[in-house]
């Protein structure tokens, strides 16, 4: 006759280590998870890149240390940017005078185009052309439109990719905040 005690308490035994892995190993990965959201929630200095603009030769970001720096990534093909973009420019006619400095990076390859793009939606600040996506690579950017807000310390305080993000009061108060008005 079998010893029915053994043959149950060898799979509960088991099981209760498999559950104990499982759990050791959940713990592990929440672990791993909340560093890198921390290490992603850390600032970080904002890369450094040089563009040819559109009407002011070429543009270096390290040139606007000092000031409180937005970079608006977009193309002439996106509907989101062609909403946006106005709603930067008044953002920027607001805050330019406190130290706010817009740059628009534009991913089209056409520079004419986004020459006539910019002209129609009567951007004031600097079209910088990104043609082969250096910086947007730099900048991690998967989709347009993209704010970066940069402090006057060249270190990134706040990335936005919703559409919304031009016109929001959240924008506005990082700015603002940045800004020290």
């Amino acid at each position: 006759m079998p010893d029915t005690h053994t043959t149950t308490v060898l799979p509960h035994a088991a099981r209760k280590t498999s559950v104990r892995r499982r759990l050791a190993l959940g713990l592990i990965i929440i672990a791993v998870a909340c560093c890198i959201d921390e290490v992603r929630a850390q600032p970080s200095t904002a890369p450094d890149f040089a563009l040819r603009s559109l009407e002011r030769g070429n543009q270096r970001l390290s040139e606007y240390r000092g000031d409180v720096v937005v970079l608006s990534f977009w193309a002439s093909w996106c509907g989101d940017c062609r909403r946006a973009l106005p709603e930067l420019n008044d953002l920027y006619a607001r805050h330019r005078d406190a130290g706010l400095v817009m740059l628009g990076i534009n991913l089209d390859r056409d520079a004419e185009r986004a020459r006539e793009f910019a002209r129609v939606l009567e951007l004031d600040f600097p079209v910088l052309m990104d043609a082969d996506g250096v910086v947007s690579r730099l900048y991690a950017v998967e989709q347009v439109p993209r704010i970066v807000v940069i402090d006057r310390d060249g270190v990134m305080r706040h990335v936005h990719d919703s559409p919304d993000a031009a016109g929001s009061d959240v924008l506005v108060e990082e700015i603002v905040a940045l800004l020290g008005n």
